[in-house]
C-alpha cells in the first residue's frame, strides 16, 4: 500500500514520477486524457475506463517473445551495432553480450582514443566478432557526436536495422548505480545469461514493418527539464512541431533503429562544431535534447516504438 501511495503522490506533484508497470506512461494518459481532471491517479484513472489504447501503452518485448528462427537465418536483412568507447575495460561486457545472441552484426565502432585501436580490435577477434568499420573521433559529443556525425549517415543507408550502444560509465553518480544502469540498459538491447533479445527485438522489427524504434522502457518517467527550449530550436529544423510535456525517450540513449526511422537527424549534417565542447553540465545541452527527440523523430517519420522489459532487471 505505502508503494501505491508513494507512486500516487508523485503523479499528483510530478515529483520524481515512476511506471507503475513496464508499456504505461502515465504521464502521456494524464495529458491527453486527463486534461480537466489533474488530481485524480492516472493509474486509476485508465483502469476505471477500461485501459484504453493509446500513445501512453506500448508493445512491450519481453524475454519470453518467440523468435522466428526463420527469420533469423534471412540472408537479406543487414544488421550492424555502433559501439561508441571511451571507457575500453568496459567493452567486453557488451561483447559477451552480443555472442549470446543467433543474429551475427556488423560491428562499427569509434573511439577518441588511437591508442585502443589495436586492443579493441584483440577483444573483438577473442569474442569471434568481426569489426567492420572502426573510426577514431575527436572527443567531442560523448557517444551521440561519433554516432550521428561518425557513422550515422553510413550506418542509416547500409542497415535494415541498427543499434547504437556505448560503455556507459557515468561518472557523476555512485559507482553501483552506475552499474545498474550500464546493465540494465545491456541486459534489455543485447541480452545476458543465455537471454537472446537481439534475436527478439530484430524479429519484432521484422514482423511490424510501423516499428521505427526499440528501447529499454525505463521506469522513471523523466520530461524535458533543461532541454525544452534547445529541443524545440534543435527540432524545428528536422520539422518537428509537437513537443508533449510528457514522453517516453530512450534514458541513456542507447536503442535500436529501423534504416530511414531516424534519417532527419542524420540529414542535418552535423559537424564536430555543432557540439558543445568538455566538460558538459549534467543537463541542458543539445546532446540531452537530442536524446529526447529521438522517438519524435521516429514518429515524424511515421513509425511506431517498442519497448523492451527484462522483468529481472531494473533500476
Amino acid at each position: 500500500f505505502s508503494l501505491y501511495l508513494n507512486y500516487t503522490q508523485s503523479w499528483i506533484n510530478e515529483i520524481m514520477p515512476r511506471k507503475p508497470f513496464p508499456g504505461f506512461h502515465p504521464g502521456i494518459y494524464k495529458e491527453e486524457v486527463m486534461k480537466f481532471n489533474k488530481y485524480e491517479d492516472p493509474l486509476l484513472h485508465f483502469l476505471k475506463s477500461g485501459s484504453p489504447k493509446g500513445r501512453w501503452l506500448k508493445n512491450v518485448i519481453l524475454p519470453t517473445y518467440k523468435e522466428d528462427k526463420n527469420l533469423l537465418k534471412s540472408n537479406d536483412i543487414k544488421i550492424g551495432i555502433h559501439i561508441h568507447v571511451y571507457y575500453l575495460d568496459l567493452l567486453d561486457e557488451i561483447l559477451k553480450a552480443i555472442i549470446l545472441n543467433k543474429t551475427k552484426p556488423d560491428l562499427l565502432i569509434t573511439t577518441p582514443f588511437q591508442k585502443d585501436v589495436i586492443k579493441i580490435k584483440k577483444k573483438c577477434f577473442l569474442n569471434g566478432l568481426q569489426i567492420k568499420k572502426i573510426l577514431v573521433t575527436p572527443n567531442i559529443g560523448r557517444d551521440i557526436g561519433p554516432f550521428v556525425t561518425g557513422v550515422g549517415k553510413f550506418i542509416d543507408s547500409n542497415y535494415d536495422f541498427y543499434a547504437h550502444i556505448h560503455t556507459k560509465k557515468v561518472v557523476h553518480v555512485d559507482k553501483l548505480i552506475a552499474q545498474e544502469w550500464r546493465e540494465f540498459l545491456i541486459s534489455n538491447l543485447l541480452g545476458n545469461k543465455g537471454l537472446n533479445m537481439i534475436d527478439k527485438i530484430i524479429c519484432s522489427f521484422q514482423k511490424d514493418k510501423l516499428l521505427g524504434l526499440v528501447f529499454p522502457d525505463d521506469p522513471n518517467c523523466c520530461s524535458w527539464t533543461l532541454n525544452l527550449e534547445i529541443a524545440k530550436n534543435f527540432g524545428s529544423k528536422m520539422g518537428l512541431k509537437y513537443f508533449p510535456k510528457h514522453f517516453n525517450f530512450p534514458i541513456g540513449t542507447m536503442f535500436w533503429a529501423r534504416k530511414n526511422a531516424l534519417s532527419p537527424l542524420f540529414n542535418l549534417n552535423l559537424d564536430w562544431d555543432s557540439y558543445p565542447k568538455e566538460p558538459l553540465p549534467n543537463d541542458g545541452t543539445v546532446l540531452h535534447s537530442i536524446e529526447r527527440l529521438i522517438p519524435l523523430i521516429n514518429e515524424s517519420q511515421g513509425f511506431e516504438y517498442s519497448v523492451t522489459n527484462v522483468p529481472s532487471i531494473t533500476r
